[in-house]
């Protein structure tokens, strides 16, 4: 006797047939983003202020087009992951389980994000969504 099952797409049904993928309910870390964002802006003005009158240069649109996306880019791998956090956190239930893998993709893309950076770990994360369908597999970065 052969039994097949088939996925649906029930986040009820989901969380009965998989209690093992509770949701995760990350606590968000307020001080430190912010923290993490007056540290961003005080190296700003300290860098504007280094140009203007220890180097002697003239501050330019393209210099600081340049500085700003330099420590942009060191930056926005945890903006990143506050806001999969965020995600996590407050998306409701029937929006989070109904994801089939394991990890869940949100998880998915925080391991991605942690472990590859920024610009690998989001292309990682986005191909991870496409596939995520059913009958879901165990896949991680």
């Amino acid at each position: 006797m052969e039994y097949h099952f088939s996925f649906i797409c029930d986040p009820d049904l989901n969380k009965l047939m998989a209690p093992q993928n509770a949701l995760y309910r990350p606590q968000i870390k307020w001080l430190k983003f912010s923290l993490c964002v007056v540290l961003f802006m005080v190296f700003q003005v300290l860098l504007a202020f280094a140009e203007k009158h220890w180097l002697n240069v003239e501050i330019s649109p393209t210099s600081s087009f340049f500085n700003l996306a330099i420590s942009g880019f060191l930056v926005v791998k945890k903006l990143a992951l506050f806001a999969v956090h965020c995600y996590q956190r407050y998306a409701p239930a029937h929006v989070r389980l109904k994801c089939c893998m394991e990890p869940s993709c949100s998880q998915y893309m925080a391991i991605s994000l942690r472990k590859y950076g920024f610009i690998v770990g989001t292309i990682n994360g986005y191909k991870r969504y496409c596939r995520c369908e059913p009958p879901g597999e165990v896949d991680y970065p």
